[in-house]
């Protein structure tokens, strides 16, 4: 099971559960590939030269920084014990029978020397972040929509979801 949350950085929380009668030996491989293109160019479809950068492997942490001004760092942080390389982590366990294993996995970003807090911690529950506070605050003043057409239903309920995502927010609150 896979649980993504986006905001200000990325984290994701990665569960795997044994339902058989035995335990279970896994390697767990997550990779990780550098991509520092220009938000704008890539949404527009322009293709840009490949923007290099370094990897750095620091205990549990993988640190991918662009080499060309302007300096951008992106930072994974895995949880638990894995061996971390420069394309990833690998955890190599047991999940006993009948038992689950869950690691979380946090992607964080510095702008030059500006550090981008992260709105979703690993170890915070994800009900306490103020972003879910925020869309959940937001989505109970949209309209409600009441309907036989499950079709339309559906889709203005993904519309609101989406433009919720979209919402942008100064960090200042100005």
């Amino acid at each position: 099971i896979r649980r993504r949350y986006v905001g200000s950085g990325m984290r994701d929380d990665l569960t795997l559960r044994n339902h058989n009668r035995y335990d279970v030996k896994v390697r767990v491989r997550v990779g990780v590939v550098g991509d520092f293109a220009n938000l704008f160019a890539v949404k527009e479809g322009r293709t840009e030269e490949e923007q290099p950068f370094e990897q750095r492997v620091e205990g549990n942490r993988l640190h991918l920084r662009q080499t060309e001004t302007p300096h951008r760092t992106t930072t994974i942080c895995f949880g638990g014990e894995p061996t971390v390389e420069p394309t990833g982590a690998v955890w190599d366990l047991v999940v006993p029978a009948g038992g689950e294993w869950s690691t979380c996995f946090d992607v964080t970003l510095q702008l030059g020397d500006r550090l981008v807090p992260s709105r979703h911690r690993c170890g915070e529950p994800a009900v306490q972040s103020p972003a879910y506070h925020r869309i959940e605050a937001w989505r109970s003043t949209v309209p409600i929509l009441d309907t036989d057409d499950v079709a339309l239903d559906v889709a203005v309920r993904r519309a609101l979801e989406d433009l919720g995502s979209l919402r942008l927010f100064d960090p200042e609150g100005s």
